[in-house]
């Protein structure tokens, strides 16, 4: 039996891939790992098969489901449960676009890793050309924005995408918290392939003849889906 018990595998939340990039940029096992937004236990059930020490926790702990591992009640933006320096990794995955003060939260996680230790933040790309040409139709950014999100009007706690960010400003908001973004990576890259709608011809067009022409002209800033941002915490950072 595997340390994750004999439960059913749990099903993702997060957008397909976008686990297999986070896991991809943290340290080896038995690296201890904090799972902040753990949600019903995904990333956290995957993270303990992988042979990690996991500590997860929630604004709302009583969906996590993976027996073995303890998930704390805890407000992401406010002062975590954990002392300075406990984890070799701390993983903010698909939860700062839900956050109305998104830098606490990266503080609260760099200042729980130890010196050294490896952040990763996941967020929606709103610098896609996909997201640049939903903005020119419809005001929003597309799938991951829609407007009932930024209205607040899924009851459920924490699950509206209120906070869109840039990529210049996920970084702003962790070199602020005391760490040094080391690399970026996609969990997709965006590729209009159906002409369904004129959302879709509008893209189409977009992807054909102004991609080589935007800035900036990085692939992964132009096609990335969800970007998965590595940091590592440096040394003197505040605590």
């Amino acid at each position: 039996m595997d340390r994750a018990g004999s439960m059913e595998e749990i099903r993702a939340i997060a957008a397909p891939g976008v686990h297999e990039a986070a896991l991809a940029l943290l340290p080896p096992p038995p690296a201890t790992v904090l799972d902040i937004g753990a949600g019903p236990g995904a990333l956290s059930q995957r993270l303990l098969k992988g042979g990690y020490t996991v500590r997860a926790c929630d604004v709302d702990p009583g969906q996590f489901r993976v027996a073995g591992i303890t998930c704390d009640p805890v407000d992401a933006t406010a002062r975590l449960p954990y002392d300075d320096g406990t984890f070799d990794a701390v993983a903010l995955v698909e939860v700062v676009e839900h956050l109305e003060h998104p830098l606490r939260a990266v503080q609260e996680a760099v200042r729980v890793a130890k010196t050294g230790g490896v952040i990763v933040v996941t967020t929606p790309n709103i610098q896609s050309f996909l997201a640049r040409s939903h903005f020119l139709l419809r005001g929003n950014y597309g799938r991951w924005y829609p407007d009932e999100d930024f209205l607040g009007e899924d009851p459920r706690p924490g699950f509206n995408h209120i906070m869109p960010l840039h990529p210049l400003a996920v970084r702003r908001l962790i070199r602020k918290s005391g760490a040094v973004v080391e690399e970026v990576r996609a969990n997709d890259l965006l590729e209009v392939r159906a002409m369904n709608s004129m959302f879709s011809l509008v893209g189409k067009a977009v992807e054909v003849f102004l991609v080589p022409f935007m800035r900036p002209r990085d692939r992964l800033l132009l096609q990335g889906d969800i970007l998965v941002f590595r940091a590592r915490k440096v040394s003197g950072a505040a605590l």
